[in-house]
């Protein structure tokens, strides 16, 4: 069953099945909000991420690698989305 397009991690639009589409519950959402205003400048800081979600770093950007692999936000580009992905890499190397 067709449903509808969206962008995959290269920016290419690809057609989605309604089983295809993957649901962001409200506390993900601010997650990912969170990290979007926070990536261009080394993702927030552990004090925002503890006080704001109540989770060290490890834990927060293990979750949001989860979101961002599984439904990659739409409203960035195919290079903020590369960004992204290498800021979390890092900040997840940090945590270690």
């Amino acid at each position: 069953m067709y449903n509808g397009l969206r962008r995959d991690g290269d920016g290419a639009r690809v057609r989605v099945e309604f089983q295809d589409v993957v649901a962001v519950d409200n506390k993900q959402q601010q997650m990912l909000d969170f990290e979007k205003n926070w990536y261009p400048f080394g993702g927030g800081s552990s004090r925002a991420i503890t006080e704001q979600f109540g989770l060290n770093d490890r834990d927060f950007f293990r979750q949001i690698d989860q979101i961002v692999q599984q439904e990659p936000p739409t409203s960035l580009t195919s290079t903020e989305l590369r960004r992204m992905r290498g800021v979390i890499r890092r900040r997840l190397w940090m945590a270690r």
